[in-house]
C-alpha cells in the first residue's frame, strides 16, 4: 500500500458567525470500500460591522481556516483505509476479542487440569483398594 500526500483546496460561500467550528473533509471511493478523514478545518466567520451601504454582505466573510494535510492509501491501491474513529473501534474489539479467547482458553485448561488430576485420584484409588483387597485374600 503506498503512501502519497495530495493536496486540495474548497471554497466555502454564503457563511454566518453560526457556522463557525471544526469540520471534516473526507473521501469515499464509489464502490464504498475506501475510505479516510483527509483534513480537518477550523472556520471562523468574522461579520463586518453593520454598514449603511445596502451592498454589504449580511452573510459576513470567511476569515481564516486552518487545514490538516491528508495523506493516506492512494485509491488505486485497491485497499480499505480505516475511518479515524474506526480505528479506535477496531482497536477497542480486537483488544475484547484477546480478552475473551484469553479467558476461554484459561476456563479449558483448568477443567482439562481438573479432569487429569480427577482420572489419576480415581486410578490411584481404585488401585490402591485392589491392592489392599489382593493382600487380605
Amino acid at each position: 500500500m503506498g503512501v502519497t500526500s495530495h493536496n486540495f483546496s474548497l471554497s466555502i460561500s454564503d457563511v454566518s458567525s453560526e457556522d463557525n467550528g471544526v469540520y471534516w473533509c473526507g473521501v469515499k471511493s464509489t464502490d464504498g470500500r475506501y475510505r479516510a478523514f483527509n483534513a480537518k478545518i477550523q472556520l471562523e466567520v468574522k461579520v463586518p460591522p453593520q454598514s449603511a451601504s445596502p451592498s454589504a454582505d449580511p452573510h459576513g466573510s470567511l476569515s481564516s481556516t486552518t487545514s490538516t494535510p491528508w495523506t493516506g492509501a492512494s485509491p488505486s491501491s485497491g485497499s480499505a483505509a480505516p475511518e479515524a474513529d474506526g480505528d479506535c473501534r477496531t482497536t477497542v474489539a480486537s483488544a475484547v476479542c484477546v480478552c475473551v479467547m484469553g479467558l476461554v482458553l484459561i476456563v479449558v485448561v483448568f477443567y482439562r487440569c481438573k479432569k487429569l488430576l480427577y482420572t489419576e485420584t480415581h486410578t490411584r484409588i481404585h488401585n490402591s483398594c485392589a491392592g489392599a483387597h489382593e493382600h487380605t485374600a
